[in-house]
């Protein structure tokens, strides 16, 4: 019997099914690809590749990821994200098997740049949060997506440093073939038979207390700055201070996805600590993107997001002047409470200043902004220790940066445009 069938609770709304199978999913396609760094060492053990061209290869696919969020947000738009997601999961999960056969820096890149990045644009936030928009109305939105969001977290905490003990146990290439074969065997079936698009009632949860259960709203009223056509939305104001601020966002984690570890290492941290570390940011901030979830519903999203940027600012500016094992633990501990918070705050604003009927593309267009962002710094943080053998250019600019988006934040006029005021 279904799961689908088994829900006939009326105290069970299948929502959140969707949520617990959406966290799932981001706790394997998002910690893989936040796990990348983990191999930077093992694979310029093996091959001599310098810094600067295992940079190109994760910038490659960060800036192609960013590229196909767009596009895979309209194919979202046009066939619904289910069967987005399972395609997606076979590339993604095949490619991964494929990473165990890498031999060179272009089979590296043709995989991991190019295959991998486009398959993981249907495993993120623009096809996740998009289905979850359209099961919760503005009033669950952000708990909900907050709960979705903090799977990737939780695979920072438990999928990172599971991937370094693989990898020091078993060896690298063995750890991706493990990998492929988890998400195969256990993603894929929980995607073809669980998901559903959107709730088969006109009405989504969240009008009342009493009527959570039984009703969905999968569209909000008329909205000042609503769209129909997904160009329309970059002629107003608050998109491109979602689109600045997610820029910066992606600047700011991209780097420390690549390069985080191995920075660690050589301020004398062992590899050890050094993934403890990157799972602690992970940890922490299955805390935060909780909270900051279920308060944005409650006290708004623009002033939370404003505050996620500020405190990641306040935790590079740590290792610009402190080195060594307990700066980088409290380095982890600062940003872990805002790391990913940005993310349900953008997507929920994104659709509730816009509104729904574009919510994908327009999604995958925000998200663009984040990985050329996330492409940009990792190549640049590469060449520049190549160059002058130290981080520290690119925590400094990653800090000053964070200041910038904390202020665009807190400029968006969201009591004015958004779905969450205006239809309360």
């Amino acid at each position: 019997m279904s799961l689908t069938s088994q829900n006939t609770n009326p105290k069970v709304y299948y929502g959140w099914f969707v949520v617990a199978i959406i966290f799932y999913l981001s706790f394997l396609s998002l910690s893989i690809r936040t796990g990348f760094g983990a191999f930077v060492g093992p694979l310029t053990a093996e091959f001599g590749w310098d810094r600067t061209s295992i940079s190109l290869v994760s910038a490659i696919g960060w800036l192609t990821n960013g590229v196909t969020q767009p596009w895979l947000g309209g194919l979202y738009d046009k066939y619904g994200g289910k069967l987005v997601i399972i395609y997606s999961l076979i590339v993604f999960g095949i490619g991964t098997i494929f990473l165990s056969m890498t031999m060179n820096i272009w089979f590296l890149g043709l995989i991991w740049g190019l295959v991998l990045s486009t398959a993981q644009s249907g495993l993120s936030p623009v096809t996740f949060n998009s289905m979850i928009s359209k099961w919760f109305s503005v009033h669950q939105r952000g708990k909900a997506l907050g709960i979705a969001g903090a799977g990737s977290s939780t695979g920072q905490l438990i999928l990172v440093p599971f991937t370094m003990y693989l990898i020091l146990t078993v060896e690298w290439r063995l750890t991706w073939f493990i990998l492929g074969l988890i998400i195969i065997f256990t993603g894929l079936p929980l995607a073809y038979f669980f998901l559903k698009d959107r709730p088969s009632s006109s009405e989504p949860q969240g009008t009342s207390v009493k009527q959570e259960n039984a009703k969905n709203i999968t569209s909000e009223s008329t909205l000042p700055l609503e769209v129909h056509t997904w160009p329309a939305a970059f002629r107003s104001r608050p998109m491109w201070l979602l689109i600045g601020g997610f820029f910066i966002c992606g600047w700011t984690t991209g780097f420390i996805s690549t390069h985080f570890v191995q920075f660690a290492r050589e301020q004398g941290v062992s590899a050890y600590h050094a993934a403890n570390a990157f799972g602690l940011i992970g940890g922490l901030n299955i805390i935060s993107i909780l909270l900051i979830g279920t308060l944005s519903d409650r006290f708004g999203r623009k002033d939370l997001l404003g505050i996620v940027y500020a405190v990641r600012g306040i935790a590079y500016g740590i290792l610009v002047f402190f080195k060594g094992t307990i700066p980088v633990y409290l380095f982890a501990a600062t940003a872990g409470m805002s790391w990913l918070g940005s993310v349900p705050l953008t997507t929920a604003l994104t659709g509730e200043i816009y509104g729904l009927k574009k919510v994908g593309t327009l999604t995958g267009a925000v998200f663009l902004s984040h990985q050329v962002g996330a492409a940009i710094s990792i190549y640049l943080a590469g060449w520049f220790y190549d160059q002058v053998g130290t981080y520290d250019i690119a925590f400094l600019s990653s800090a000053l940066l964070l200041i910038l988006a904390s202020i665009w934040s807190f400029a968006i006029q969201e009591r004015k445009y958004s779905a969450k005021y205006l239809t309360a």
